[in-house]
């Protein structure tokens, strides 16, 4: 049985990292926002081009624990220059009552374009999209997480940022109260080339398919198995 799971993007970057803006790079700061609204995180100007994250389905084939699952995503992102961010989706508290009932109503969510990226020719932002359920935990840790995940890339950045180093960030800056609360995590890369946007994808952590890195689709799939559980995501890139 095929589920669907779709994420979105990236990592914050640090005080030093900021220094360095310039008007490709020159993020938002971080806010709280409906789901299915599509947020532009670096400046638009005469020459950008939109590129946005879609997460078309998030399907619940098995939740964490008995009940109900309160799943969210975080969108760590970091562009080709310097700076990035860290969002929460559906908001900065929110999260999606999920079941893994065949007719329950609650078994897929469809939150649609999710965040933007302003990207001038040649630009591009990379994105850890991590899978989270809150039971028992704290999700207001979410921003602190980002900081680590972009420190622990240190001049590299996010797609390239293995599951192992992951856990340890996750363990570091995550303050969780119990172990259901990580279903899994991708890697997002997009990048601008005149009027093209191209994208890959590939998996981090938690994540049984695909095996490895995904390139020339019109959409991607991940399937997500963190603590007992079984989730997919549908997701998407579009420009406008």
């Amino acid at each position: 049985m095929k589920t669907l799971l779709t994420l979105a993007c990236l990592a914050l970057s640090t005080a030093a990292a900021h220094a360095q803006t310039d008007d490709l790079t020159a993020a938002l700061p971080h806010r709280s926002h409906p789901a299915g609204v599509v947020q532009q995180l670096n400046k638009p100007t005469q020459t950008t081009m939109l590129a946005s994250f879609n997460i078309e389905d998030i399907e619940c084939g098995k939740t964490t624990e008995a009940g109900e699952d309160e799943t969210y995503v975080l969108l760590i992102y970091k562009f080709g220059g310097a700076n990035g961010g860290t969002e929460r989706v559906p908001s900065d508290d929110g999260h999606w009552d999920m079941n893994d009932g065949a007719d329950d109503q609650n078994r897929h969510v469809k939150p649609g374009k999710v965040i933007g990226f302003n990207l001038e020719d040649g630009g591009s932002v990379d994105m850890i999209v991590q899978v989270m359920e809150e039971d028992g935990g704290d999700g207001r840790d979410f921003i602190n997480f980002g900081n680590g995940v972009i420190a622990a890339c240190g001049i590299t950045n996010p797609y390239v940022l293995g599951g192992a180093a992951l856990a340890t960030v996750f363990s570091q800056f995550f303050h969780i109260q119990d172990t259901d609360d990580w279903i899994g995590s991708f890697s997002v890369h997009i990048e601008r080339n005149g009027d093209q946007i191209s994208w890959k994808y590939q998996p981090v952590a938690r994540c049984i398919d695909p095996a490895g890195e995904m390139t020339n689709m019109s959409r991607g799939w991940v399937h997500l198995n963190g603590d007992g559980s079984d989730y997919g995501v549908t997701f998407s890139i579009t420009n406008e």
